[in-house]
């Protein structure tokens, strides 16, 4: 052995029992004697890498490369590999993919280099290629853990969330406590609607990172989502006690408080949230929200400030601009704050479309047009059923229509229960498109019973004792086809609204959920409202006599107490004053009309439109005709 080479062991040896420094030098003094000495250089790269030097370490590992060629010996193609991974490690991944590339090149086999190059390719965007990569990996190796989880992270930022959900799961099959992929399949989850099969998964990733606040944070925020306020609250406080702070957290927690009807202590965390980290977007809309008798000048003259300075992220900019128009509308100057309005929807829809998420006016008319093909007439309503229940009653129409209203009237009854915003249906659906094909097939038996079943247990977890569960999900309206093969004796609330007053008030929300992309262009807007119009007229004309009451939400605010009987009486309970009082109702209600519910019955919302003048007029231009002379909804 030359002396050389006895260095090199020697290097080598240290450098496993951990002795960096002594196997360092020992490979610096054997690259002084021999610069060209191809399995120093290589050494020196990976201690290099193992102590955090990632772009020397990239270096030293090219010179290595270059000194086995030079020498007419073939570069180990592990070289490579390493090479690309150090040049990773400092975001160079165009310099990591060539690694790759070359590695793949000599050695055409390696599921390695294969699955290396789609990581680079991924961190470059280049998300089909990724993808391409990916699959030939596990179609190589198809046990292969971590080309399963990134292919289901690359398709779920390429918006499949579809495909993305069936590759995470393929990760956890093979490796059950895999923590990354029931992160990542949690979010998916939601996204596809799967709300409730979402919490599960949440607390799985939980148990295998139990302290990982981001993924605590964001399971309390779903739980919040599903309606299950205390148990976000509940999630959050360890959290708050540990962090107290942390400015996400105390945001969260604010915005539970004022779910939960409790502006004055809502107002106290966010302002305090404020005062301490002015940039804190999120805080300001909660603030605005809930602060009714507050400084607006100076509250306005605050977020002024910090959009002055910038704000980097397109949703923060947005919450931002909600909450100025929330304190210019306290201040009666309508017209400013539409302003604001149209600023706030502008940055969201592009914070949206930059996700790939974009409102396609042929694709509703479609979808529209294929529901009434599949339920074409009453004839349609014979045959096999699912549940002869009378405990759900769903609550549909557009939302902001009165639906939260109505719902909170009825849940103000003793006998019954209000459900909140379900995805329960709308996860059917899927389900059934997935495995048999609706709705071009039409839905078995099984299929029928097997969903009254999931539906009505979840019912009964929300209370057990209640003779009906309200459903207010409002874009069920899509599905009442389907709802009445499943529940022939449910009953279905339809609540209308005047157009313009129905769109302007979608419009002026802070929507977070991507199925309303409408909702952030006024004329969009207009066109989902024609869309859904044109379907409850085909759903009005085939439904089975007395399955449906339409409820006008101008009919509401004028005489509660006729329409609280009329409600009461369709649903088939006896009545009860306490249907009046339901803005003394303490439960938790998760929706844009949070705050209205809670107190007694106003009318300054019929008209609204009037106040804002010209700004509004694509809406009166496009929806004109939907509105009789007394502002009602023409059917």
């Amino acid at each position: 052995m030359s002396v050389a080479q006895n260095k090199l062991a020697v290097a080598w040896d240290a450098h496993q029992k951990g002795k960096l420094p002594a196997a360092e030098k020992q490979y610096r003094a054997v690259i002084r004697s021999q610069p060209k000495n191809a399995e120093a250089l290589y050494l020196l790269g990976m201690l290099c890498f193992d102590t955090g030097r990632w772009e020397m370490s990239a270096g030293f590992m090219e010179r290595s490369i270059r000194a086995a060629e030079a020498a007419r010996r073939k570069a180990d193609p592990q070289w490579r590999l390493a090479c690309g991974s150090a040049w990773q490690r400092v975001d160079e991944q165009e310099k990591a993919l060539a690694q790759f590339d070359k590695a793949l090149a000599e050695e055409p086999d390696s599921v390695d280099a294969l699955f290396c190059r789609g990581t680079a390719l991924q961190s470059l965007e280049r998300l089909d290629e990724a993808i391409e990569a990916y699959k030939v990996t596990l179609d190589r190796d198809p046990h292969h853990v971590e080309a399963a989880y990134n292919i289901g992270v690359t398709l779920r930022d390429a918006k499949k969330p579809e495909i993305a959900l069936k590759a995470l799961q393929k990760t956890i099959l093979l490796k059950p406590d895999h923590a990354e992929a029931y992160e990542a399949l949690a979010p998916v989850m939601e996204d596809l609607g799967w709300r409730e099969d979402a919490l599960e998964i949440y607390r799985r990733a939980i148990e295998l990172q139990p302290d990982k606040v981001s993924l605590i944070t964001a399971y309390s925020l779903a739980l919040m989502t599903s309606n299950k306020v205390e148990e976000a609250e509940a999630v959050l406080k360890p959290l708050l006690e540990k962090y107290p702070e942390a400015p996400g957290l105390q945001a969260q927690f604010a915005s539970v408080r004022l779910f939960q009807g409790d502006r004055k202590t809502a107002a106290e965390i966010a302002g305090g949230i404020v005062e301490k980290f002015p940039k804190t977007a999120g805080a300001h809309y909660t603030l605005a929200q809930s602060e009714r008798d507050g400084d607006h000048q100076a509250r306005i003259a605050q977020i002024d400030e910090v959009l002055a300075e910038g704000v980097e992220e397109k949703e923060a900019e947005s919450a931002l601009e909600f909450a100025l128009a929330t304190r210019y509308e306290a201040l009666k100057q309508h017209e400013e704050a539409f302003g604001h309005y149209i600023r706030a929807n502008a940055r969201k829809r592009e914070a949206l479309e930059d996700r790939g998420v974009v409102y396609n006016r042929e694709t509703e008319e479609a979808r529209t047009d294929a529901m009434m093909k599949v339920y074409p007439g009453p004839e349609i309503f014979e045959g096999p059923t699912g549940s002869d229940s009378e405990m759900p009653v769903f609550i549909i129409g557009m939302p902001r229509s009165g639906t939260t209203l109505t719902e909170q009237i009825l849940a103000s009854h003793p006998q019954m229960a209000g459900a909140g915003e379900l995805t329960a249906m709308g996860n059917a659906v899927k389900r059934m498109r997935d495995t048999l094909g609706y709705p071009g097939n039409p839905p078995t038996e099984k299929a029928l019973k097997n969903v009254a079943q999931l539906y009505l247990q979840r019912l009964r977890e929300v209370d057990a004792d209640a003779l009906r569960v309200t459903d207010k999900m409002p874009g069920n309206f899509n599905h009442l086809g389907l709802i009445i093969r499943i529940f022939p004796k449910a009953r279905i609330i339809h609540c209308r609204r005047n157009p313009i007053d129905n769109c302007l008030s979608c419009f002026i929300q802070n929507f977070g959920a991507e199925g309303l992309a409408w909702s952030f262009d006024l004329e969009d807007a207009a066109h989902q409202y024609r869309e859904y119009h044109r379907l409850m007229a085909h759903w009005r004309e085939i439904l089975p006599p007395g399955r449906m009451l339409e409820i006008d939400y101008e009919d509401t605010v004028a005489d509660l107490e006729g329409q609280a009987r009329k409600l009461v009486d369709f649903v088939g309970m006896e009545w009860n004053d306490s249907c009046l009082s339901f803005h003394e109702n303490k439960r938790a209600v998760i929706t844009a009309s949070h705050d209205q519910v809670r107190q007694p019955i106003y009318n300054t919302s019929v008209g609204r439109w009037k106040k804002y003048g010209p700004r509004v007029t694509p809406l009166v231009e496009a929806l004109s005709d939907l509105v009789d002379e007394s502002g009602r909804t023409v059917i």
